[in-house]
């Protein structure tokens, strides 16, 4: 990885993001300005203005790796999927492991519509601690569309292994269909925590708000709670 100015280092972002824009004034075609600048804009999560300060450094000096990669991870955050992704393989092809950029890119080819190619990465991520359950997610939602339920089902119990990853990611306002197809087609024998899976991505509208909220499951206990309530003894 390319270090940072030492200038810089002992400054907060805020105040290294005011020293590179005063330098860049004064210096505007040099490579380390325009990329640092455009790397403190990506963290500041400014990423229109980010991408042509790194295209610009990469035009002064084509062959800095990390320079690749930031301004594909800046395409890929700001959801330009299709943009992004020559970025990501050019930064790929230094670093091939980089689970970051095999993720993104892997993201970014299924949202732009060729998950065919992006599944294969998905799958050599599923054991990962940080990309895992994410990529299983991925894995599974492509191998259910493919009719493939065998191959989603040991994606999504691979998925529920990752227990500490969070999966808010993936903003799905209602039971998966994926999950719906599990189901269908297997019925309610699936593992606890296959179901525990199922259930952190639920969602039901909040009819005050508007919005919509996680589903919080029923222990057992407090489902017979509330039979025992309501009357009901099932026998």
């Amino acid at each position: 990885m390319r270090q940072r100015p030492d200038t810089l280092s002992s400054l907060s972002p805020q105040e290294a993001l005011k020293s590179l824009l005063d330098s860049r004034k004064l210096n505007p075609d040099t490579f380390d300005v325009n990329f640092y600048l455009g790397k403190a804009l990506v963290e500041q999560k400014e990423f229109e203005k980010a991408i042509p300060l790194l295209k610009k450094a990469i035009t002064i000096n084509n062959d800095v790796p990390e320079c690749y990669a930031t301004i594909g991870r800046a395409y890929y955050l700001s959801k330009k999927y299709k943009e992004s992704l020559p970025y990501l393989r050019k930064a790929l092809d230094t670093n091939p492991e980089d689970k970051e950029l095999l993720f993104s890119m892997a993201d970014a080819l299924n949202e732009s519509g060729t998950p065919d190619r992006a599944i294969k990465v998905f799958m050599h991520l599923r054991p990962d601690p940080v990309y895992g359950a994410q990529s299983c997610l991925a894995a599974g939602i492509y191998h259910t569309r493919c009719n493939q339920l065998e191959a989603a089902i040991k994606d999504f119990e691979i998925g529920t292994k990752h227990e500490n990853t969070p999966l808010d990611t993936f903003e799905l306002e209602f039971m998966p269909m994926e999950m719906k197809a599990y189901l269908r087609n297997n019925g309610f024998s699936f593992s606890k925590k296959a179901c525990e899976f199922a259930v952190s991505h639920m969602k039901r509208e909040n009819k005050s708000t508007g919005k919509a909220e996680k589903i919080e499951p029923y222990s057992k206990s407090k489902a017979e709670e509330l039979l025992e309530k309501s009357g009901v003894k099932l026998e």
